[in-house]
């Protein structure tokens, strides 16, 4: 009898362990990667954010840059937007980024020539051309897309928060979540204005007002503390809590731009992210 029930408990914990394992497969490779992001300091979407356009960027200066199709999408949309122009300097040397960009700004700065007129068909020109030549404005036809790698980042950025929602009552992540910073705050209100009536949110709308009070609260004291008859000294949590305030409240830097609107032309494609 002794011999069976060792057998049997063995059995068990070989069940157990196996559901583990198809648990953990079910789960994915994105699903860890959000739970590593969850990990780390500040918004966990906008880390994936960050990640996933500096791994598209890699690939397209890397394997891709010498592909027709990869090089005419560049040309229409006028290479990337501004963050993602500088993203690519943040680029492994092993990747050859600027062997990349260079290649790209060649094409770039062949369109602008063109489109300016510059040394059109070889001809020297004259005053007189100068001034009987019809007037053509270049912004039309120098950008007509989008920075690709703000498109590609802007569909999985949406997955993440969906992902978020649906691991969010699993209690590992739900342990790992409520141990972090949490989301920033444009970013719940991206999940908000897409994801209302999913089943999580309100969970997800609880653990973040909860986050906020613990923060604000720790903002408080830190003011409290700076009147010099306070007989109690600064934390290094209330000391890094207006550091943590600006994320939480903003996103991490250069993931949502500015609000600055250049005259006449808001409706330009590609020169902010939404």
């Amino acid at each position: 009898m002794q011999p069976f029930q060792c057998f049997s408990s063995l059995s068990k914990k070989l069940l157990e362990c196996y559901a583990q394992v198809m648990a953990q497969a079910r789960r994915g490779r994105s699903y860890f990667k959000l739970l590593d992001a969850v990990n780390e300091s500040g918004c966990p979407i906008c880390t994936l954010f960050i990640r996933d356009g500096l791994g598209y960027l890699d690939m397209m200066m890397y394997e891709r840059i010498m592909d027709v199709p990869t090089r005419m999408e560049l040309i229409q949309s006028f290479g990337l937007c501004n963050w993602h122009t500088w993203q690519v300097s943040k680029l492994p040397e092993i990747s050859s980024p600027n062997v990349g960009f260079a290649i790209l700004a060649s094409d770039l700065l062949r369109k602008f020539e063109r489109l300016a007129g510059a040394g059109q068909d070889g001809k020297k020109r004259t005053l007189k051309s100068v001034f009987t030549k019809k007037k053509r404005k270049i912004r039309p036809k120098i950008k007509q897309g989008t920075c690709p790698v703000c498109r590609h980042v802007s569909q999985f950025e949406s997955y993440h928060l969906r992902q978020l929602l649906e691991q969010l009552p699993e209690e590992e992540f739900f342990r790992s979540y409520g141990a972090s910073q949490g989301i920033c705050l444009p970013h719940f209100l991206m999940t908000e204005e897409h994801f209302f009536n999913h089943t999580n949110f309100q969970l997800l709308l609880e653990v973040q007002a909860n986050k906020a009070k613990t923060l604000r609260n720790k903002l408080d004291r830190f003011v409290e503390k700076q009147d010099y008859r306070h007989p109690e000294k600064v934390t290094p949590d209330e000391a890094k809590a207006g550091r943590i305030a600006m994320e939480f409240l903003n996103g991490k830097p250069g993931t949502f731009g500015s609000e600055i609107q250049r005259e006449p032309s808001r409706n330009r494609p590609g020169y902010s992210r939404r």
